[in-house]
């Protein structure tokens, strides 16, 4: 039997065996075991300090991994009420009513997906009705739809009408959280 075996063999079957026996067994004493330097134990791995370290390490990359992804699949964060504004007013003033519907609906999508916790590009009429969204974001999302789709046209007046009330709605789900 070689002196690395007979070692450990005494170490695991007499846990409180003195480190003289263990010379005698055919350890060499300090850090390395049986014949030759440098072969570090894994009691002495765990107290030199850097193991615990590079545990904390692991899972603070994991955390972080984890927050990255979710914030990927998310898709970032929902332009502000301001930000939706100053777009749609500028869609407005050039009577693009594509654009405007597009952006307002990219707003609202944006929320519900925060809400339910999915990609926001999947939220659809169908999805809204089923989860009982108001009439008013259903209706909006019809119109949107008609003048994506169907080439129906929208005037000034009526984007104006159409940006308070997506407005108030989107302020209604962030006040509700």
């Amino acid at each position: 039997m070689s002196g690395v075996v007979r070692i450990v063999l005494a170490a695991v079957l007499v846990p409180g065996l003195p480190a003289e026996a263990l010379a005698q067994a055919g350890a060499r004493s300090g850090p390395g075991l049986g014949e030759g330097a440098g072969t570090p134990c894994l009691a002495e791995v765990w107290q030199s300090g850097w193991f615990p370290y590079g545990g904390v390490v692991l899972v603070t990359a994991l955390v972080v991994a984890v927050l990255v992804l979710r914030r990927l699949e998310r898709g970032g964060r929902a332009p502000s009420i301001r930000a939706l504004k100053v777009e749609t007013d500028r869609t407005i003033a050039e009577s693009d009513d594509v654009a405007f519907f597009a952006a307002c609906r990219a707003a609202v999508q944006a929320r519900l997906a925060a809400r339910w916790r999915c990609a926001p590009g999947s939220i659809t009429l169908a999805e809204m009705q089923q989860r009982g969204v108001g009439a008013g974001l259903q209706t909006f999302f019809e119109v949107a739809d008609a003048v994506a789709y169907s080439g129906r046209r929208v005037s000034q007046e009526e984007m104006r009408r159409w940006q308070e009330r997506v407005i108030a709605e989107i302020a209604a789900m962030e006040r509700d959280g």
